[in-house]
């Protein structure tokens, strides 16, 4: 295994950009293959790992559910729909769905869930806040997973961290809640829960998602209404894996 992730190492040599490190030009599964191999070196029982739900985020926590000796701290999920716990809607019913929390349970590793204490969207948002601050606490190391989409987001962290409307909603240390343009309540981890990641995790893959990878390389200031444009200068490492050729 250790042959393997040096082999790997040596062959997806990335671009850095102050705290950014870009892996240009690979497939999903090569990217996958990578991260997996680099988080068998990475991966303990002092690692909490944050999660956005997509396909690329899932084949990735298969591959570590299938390997024993990768034990996490804890998942914890990065964001939510709000409602009954396990809605048709909500993320935690696609993660319960895959057999992924069984599994994970099975083998001790705690899967925390976002709608797991109170109904409202306020109740909600610091009960996870609580959660997110205890597993960060706890943990000596922090890694979150995320897909950019189409419109630049950060899996389902979608808000404008500069919004002030969205800042007088339920905006936590940790934890964002708050009302979407389509009229449903959302809660995610916040920006300040990502700037305690020792490394943020990015699949980028499309047209859409690369060319907000481009602006973020070229980006002068930290600064903007995009959560993607605020990864520049973190604390944290951000790896970034894309299927096109950036810079």
């Amino acid at each position: 295994m250790e042959e393997q992730a040096q082999e790997l190492n040596e062959r997806y040599v990335p671009v850095i950009v102050e705290n950014i490190e870009l892996f240009q030009e690979l497939t999903p599964s090569q990217a996958i293959n990578y991260i997996y191999y680099v988080l068998t070196q990475l991966l303990g029982k002092r690692t909490a790992v944050f999660v956005s739900y997509s396909e690329h985020v899932l084949k990735l926590l298969n591959l570590i559910a299938s390997y024993e000796t990768l034990e996490p701290y804890s998942i914890a999920m990065a964001d939510e729909v709000l409602g009954e716990p396990f809605h048709i809607e909500s993320v935690e019913s696609k993660y319960r769905d895959s057999g992924l929390m069984d599994i994970f349970g099975k083998r001790g590793v705690p899967f925390f869930r976002i709608l797991s204490r109170a109904p409202s969207l306020e109740g909600a948002s610091r009960a996870y806040a609580t959660r997110v601050a205890d597993v960060l606490e706890s943990s000596e190391h922090a890694h979150a997973f995320l897909d950019i989409q189409a419109d630049g987001s950060l899996g389902g962290i979608k808000f404008p961290e500069s919004d002030g409307e969205i800042l007088n909603k339920h905006h936590l240390d940790y934890v964002v809640g708050y009302e979407g343009d389509d009229g449903r309540e959302y809660i995610t981890i916040s920006l300040g829960a990502l700037s305690r990641m020792n490394t943020l995790w990015l699949f980028a893959f499309g047209e859409d998602a690369s060319g907000h990878i481009k602006k973020l390389i070229k980006a002068r200031s930290s600064k903007g209404d995009m959560p993607l444009l605020h990864l520049k200068g973190m604390r944290g490492t951000v790896k970034i894996f894309t299927d096109k050729k950036i810079v």
